[in-house]
């Protein structure tokens, strides 16, 4: 069952509290930034998948780390139980943040499972490349 175009209730909840926490969100978006551009193949299919994987088992990490030093789940546990964490999706989750970054010029689009990209224009007026995770 969905919610709310996520998996589960429990993946949405963690996508909602860091687009909630502005200092999260940025933190996040940056790590998202940062990620892409350390997974830089030839392949620009293979470096999205790579980017998505790794900055997921970050995501998690963060989440669930549970001596709290790192401070996600510190932060987060009030709302969400260790149990719950355990269902997170982490993949969607990091699609969410990767999508819609503009990385060098290919932008991250998440298109939600559909496969009928919309075309886009960056400033320069030149199609961009979108690349989806579904």
């Amino acid at each position: 069952m969905t919610y709310r175009g996520a998996p589960n209730w429990e993946t949405w909840a963690v996508h909602a509290w860091i687009s909630a926490q502005e200092d999260a969100y940025f933190h996040w978006r940056e790590r998202a930034y940062q990620t892409f551009l350390a997974c830089e193949t030839r392949n620009v299919d293979q470096q999205s998948a790579d980017a998505q994987r790794k900055l997921a088992a970050e995501l998690r990490y963060y989440f669930t780390d549970p001596s709290g030093i790192v401070g996600g789940r510190s932060a987060y546990a009030q709302d969400v139980s260790e149990q719950d964490l355990q269902i997170v999706v982490w993949e969607h989750v990091a699609d969410n943040i990767l999508s819609g970054i503009n990385y060098d010029g290919i932008e991250y689009v998440c298109d939600g499972g559909r496969k009928n990209p919309k075309k886009s224009k960056d400033g320069s007026g030149r199609k961009r490349k979108l690349l989806f995770f579904f």
